[in-house]
């Protein structure tokens, strides 16, 4: 798989709906995240759904294992697609994600969050020790800085690779501290690039999107 998901970090629905809307059918995913979910409610997602995407849910689960269990199974029943956990966490908050997931007709995919693009790398012993609870946690997949998804893929092939922080002008990254550019993050083994601002901010969306395609052709 290697697919593109548009993310909607806004905190307006009408907002949301246009952003989605500008690109609908370009795009297999949308990425829900803790902004646009905590201000609108969960009823977005039906809406998003309904207009032909798939769900990446982003809300970084990280609580005690039967809380987090507990929020899996409700987010099992809104029909996403792929959900995140904090490997922050520990592996038994994951085993609970996992078999809640299971449990449940079409249970999401459940992806864990190694570090956030927006701080520093964390060290090497410390990014194979949260993989390693990724795998054996019986999770499906990782999300990583797109310069750390080779060295993780790399061992872990089978992992679904998700990649944040995408930007094709590195010298305007925002509040992103570890960026890549489309291609680099497919290059690296990324399978969903998630891109944000990349789209929300753009003045041209077609010239985006052909851009966009060129990039993900090459690989």
């Amino acid at each position: 798989m290697r697919e593109y998901a548009i993310a909607l970090d806004v905190n307006d629905r009408s907002e949301a709906i246009s952003l989605a809307s500008k690109y609908q059918g370009k795009f297999t995913f949308a990425k829900i995240g803790l902004e646009l979910f905590t201000a609108v409610g969960p009823s977005i997602i039906a809406e998003v759904k309904d207009m032909g995407y798939r769900i990446f849910l982003d809300l970084k689960l990280h609580d005690i294992p039967n809380t987090v269990r507990g929020a899996t199974i409700s987010c099992s029943k809104y029909g996403v697609d792929l959900l995140t956990v904090h490997c922050v966490g520990g592996i038994e908050m994951m085993r609970a994600a996992v078999q809640a997931s299971n449990d449940q007709e079409g249970g999401p995919s459940i992806v864990g969050v190694t570090q956030l693009t927006s701080l520093p790398p964390i060290p090497s012993e410390a990014l194979t020790e949260r993989v390693s609870q990724i795998v054996e946690g019986g999770a499906h997949g990782f999300v990583s800085s797109g310069l750390e998804v080779g060295t993780i893929k790399a061992r872990f092939p089978d992992l679904i690779a998700v990649v944040p922080g995408v930007r094709y002008d590195l010298d305007n990254v925002g509040d992103q501290v570890r960026v890549v550019t489309p291609s680099e993050a497919f290059s690296s083994g990324a399978n969903l690039v998630v891109l944000g601002r990349i789209l929300r901010d753009i003045e041209d969306p077609e010239r985006i999107i052909n851009f966009l395609e060129r990039d993900r052709a090459e690989f």
